[in-house]
């Protein structure tokens, strides 16, 4: 991992590097509407060249057991603002989820059945605008999810997030995260 991630709420017996990537512990806790309180949530800045063109993926693999246990690639501003897209169990099946978040208000873009416990995540940002995308891991077509506006937020440059949270203490459920890619989008 490069110097540039930074860890919130850094829990240290919750992560770990493998020969598989990194491997993060589904804690208790939150990060979807006030509670803000999840362990292990990853920031990465994104680069101001790429800021209104940027595509960003990373493969995840989590066997979600718990209601809203999930994990997330995320287009962060704060806590309490962010796009994310990830895989999450709800309406007792896992899915693809993509969501926003404004002021702790939180607004449900898509939910898509998911069967497989690894997947490849994608969000693509052009202008005020993003796209969700997700596809298996052997294949090579993206499917898209959803699309919605950034959160208008001047103040704060956004950065790329990773997120796990909603698990039960001591379940020993952990997500394993690699093949991160932030780049130009075309």
């Amino acid at each position: 991992m490069s110097e540039q991630w930074q860890w919130l709420r850094e829990n240290k017996d919750g992560w770990k590097l493998t020969d598989s990537g990194l491997q993060v512990l589904i804690e208790p806790g939150n990060m979807w509407g006030g509670d803000n309180s999840a362990k292990n949530v990853l920031l990465h800045p994104a680069p101001e060249a790429w800021q209104d063109s940027i595509e960003v993926s990373v493969q995840m693999e989590q066997h979600p057991k718990k209601l809203w246990e999930q994990t997330n690639l995320v287009w962060y501003y704060s806590d309490s603002k962010m796009v994310k897209i990830g895989m999450e169990i709800k309406h007792g099946r896992t899915n693809i989820v993509m969501g926003r978040e404004i002021d702790d208000r939180t607004q449900t873009i898509a939910i898509i059945p998911y069967t497989d416990e690894m997947v490849r995540l994608k969000l693509v940002v052009k202008g005020a605008s993003i796209t969700g995308f997700f596809r298996k891991p052997e294949s090579s077509q993206w499917i898209e999810v959803g699309q919605t506006s950034l959160p208008a937020d001047s103040s704060t440059p956004p950065q790329v997030s990773l997120q796990f949270y909603q698990g039960e203490a001591d379940s020993n459920r952990w997500a394993t995260v690699s093949r991160f890619k932030m780049q130009a989008s075309e």
